[in-house]
């Protein structure tokens, strides 16, 4: 029995996103374009002004997709298997990993999952920013895992 879950939350597609997107990139080339074509010189603000368009636009288009740009910078997630639990609740904050063997106690609270080890070290791991299928998966999950590895689970 396994769990994995991406945190980063999945917006929903909208239409007016991808095309805002285009939109975005199509002036930032015809700003460019505009300048060449009226033999006016093209400044380095121009494309300073035209790069960060476009790369805006581009970020949008991805944000559509379904790629949030924050996982460009590392990744955030739950991970339950039969060996350990891995958490990692922040792109930039270092990932805890908790073998099922250092495991003492669990205990389960509202907001979040309580997880004692052996040498007293209390780690939480937050889910009230989960959807409700995925938050019932990851309790199952824990629970079945612990019950198998004889810890102790307080509901």
């Amino acid at each position: 029995m396994e769990f994995y879950k991406n945190l980063y939350p999945q917006a929903a597609k909208k239409k007016f996103q991808l095309i805002m997107g285009i939109v975005v990139i199509v002036l930032a080339i015809l700003w460019i374009l505009t300048k060449i074509y009226l033999d006016e010189s093209v400044h380095f603000i121009d494309w300073l002004y035209s790069g960060m368009f476009f790369t805006h636009g581009v970020i949008i288009i991805m944000h559509y997709f379904g790629y949030p740009i924050e996982e460009l910078f590392g990744k955030r997630f739950i991970s339950v298997t039969t060996s350990e639990i891995q958490y990692k609740p922040k792109t930039l904050k270092p990932e805890i990993k908790i073998l099922w063997k250092d495991v003492d106690s669990i205990f389960f609270k509202v907001n979040n999952i309580e997880i004692k080890s052996q040498n007293g070290e209390k780690i939480n791991l937050q889910y009230n920013y989960m959807d409700y299928a995925s938050v019932q998966e990851l309790k199952d999950t824990v629970k079945q895992i612990a019950q198998d590895k004889s810890c102790t689970v307080t509901i």
